[in-house]
């Protein structure tokens, strides 16, 4: 569960919680944003996904997590397919995004975080 998250925050555990009735899994949530062979629709998805479990989760943890998954979703759509799926400009995310990549270095979630921020400021990283 932690090579996603580079930590044992919990994170997938959350997130499966923030899901209750959907019955999604917060693990594989994590693992099918971080792959970068995950199709854009399903980034899309994932992203609704985040933005309907902001609105409904129990505690601040758990918001925190989905917020989480909700800009994990829009980077690796940018990192992976060059396509910005939010309204927000993606270089206004850039700073958070880096400091997501630092926050979870060494890690997958890192890397897309990290991707997002080198395509969106052209820093010359290869993308796929």
């Amino acid at each position: 569960m932690y090579r996603h998250t580079g930590e044992k925050s919990g994170l997938g555990t959350l997130l499966t919680e923030c899901c209750g009735a959907m019955g999604e899994s917060g693990e594989l949530l994590l693992a099918t944003v971080c792959d970068e062979k995950t199709p854009l629709e399903a980034l899309r998805g994932i992203k609704d996904i985040a933005k309907e479990l902001r609105a409904k989760v129990p505690s601040d943890a758990h918001r925190h997590a989905a917020t989480l998954l909700y800009h994990a979703a829009i980077a690796a759509a940018y990192a992976q397919h060059g396509v910005n799926v939010s309204a927000r400009p993606i270089e206004n995310r850039c700073d958070l995004y880096e400091d997501l990549g630092n926050a979870f270095a060494g890690a997958v979630l890192g890397e897309v975080f990290r991707r997002a921020v080198d395509r969106a400021l052209d820093w010359g990283a290869e993308f796929p």
